[in-house]
Parts: C-alpha cells; structure tokens; sequence
C-alpha cells in the first residue's frame, strides 16, 4: 500500500510540473539567475486583449490563459517569476498591467523595459538583483522611463 501511494505521489508531481511548464513557456525569457540547484527566472508576455467578438486584432499575439475579454481592445503585459529546482519549474507567481491605449499598434515591438515601472519591485528588470529574495526584503529601484511620447498608466493614478 505504501509503494501505490509513493507511486501515485510521484505521478502527481510529475503531471503537475508538466502542466506549470507548459504555462510558463509561453511567455519570453527576459532574465535568469541561479544559486546551486535552484533557479529564479523573470519572463514576460505582451499582448492585445481580445475584443467582444472572440478575435485578436491583427498582429497581436493571443492572451494568456485567464485573461479577461474587453469591449475596447487593451493592451496589456503580464510578468511571471518561475521557480525551479534541478531545473524542474516548482512555483510560479505572476503579474498584469494594463498598458496605455497608444501602444497597441506597436506591441510587438516594446521592449521590457518600457513598462517596467508599472510593475513591483520583485517583477522590475531594475530589480532583478532582488529577485531571489522574498517581497518584504526586495529593494527599491528607480523606475525606468517610459517610452517617447508616452504616459504610463501610473502618472494618472491620483488625477481620477
């Protein structure tokens, strides 16, 4: 009985880490680091939310699982931190922000550090030296302009 249950137990996990890993390759890599055995890795995925009627805007590329559908199209960017151990992915956690109404003409083109200050510090490029540490120790970083022309969503926050 004891053997059926390990067996069972390691199946589980294995199943599990194939479906994490399948969710998280679909985002870009952006950074990584490693200590031993384990690794940290800051990826990301930029993409046009779908409009009512269940399509795409042309050259955008398709939301992530979850992602909400919109009456107006909304750009948006989502950063996940994968966790691996012996290069098994064991954790995940994950981050959106909706990004101006301006740049979804030229999604495919921004770059990741044209928003990364709309994100925490523990999801930033500018703070990837605290990736590995927990939120409450991760330290604070300039935030990174963003691009010509352009109004981060967090420049309006207190006008409403």
């Amino acid at each position: 009985m004891l053997t059926i249950t390990l067996i069972f137990c390691v199946a589980f996990a294995l199943v599990g880490g194939l479906v994490l890993r399948g969710s998280v390759a679909r985002y870009d890599p952006v950074r990584s680091r490693s200590l031993g055995p384990m690794s940290v890795e800051l990826r990301r995925r930029a993409w046009v939310s779908a409009d009512t009627r269940g399509h795409a805007p042309e050259g955008s590329r398709q939301p992530p699982a979850g992602a909400t559908v919109q009456a107006v199209p909304q750009p948006c960017e989502a950063r996940i931190r994968v966790f691996r151990v012996a290069g098994f992915c064991v954790w995940r956690q994950r981050q959106s922000v909706e990004l101006p109404l301006q740049v979804a003409s030229m999604i495919g083109t921004l770059t990741a550090r044209d928003f990364d200050m709309e994100f925490e510090d523990r999801f930033r490029i500018a703070g990837f030296a605290a990736l590995m540490s927990t939120p409450a120790t991760a330290n604070a970083t300039a935030p990174t302009p963003a691009p010509a022309g352009l109004t981060p969503r967090s420049a309006h926050r207190g006008q409403r």
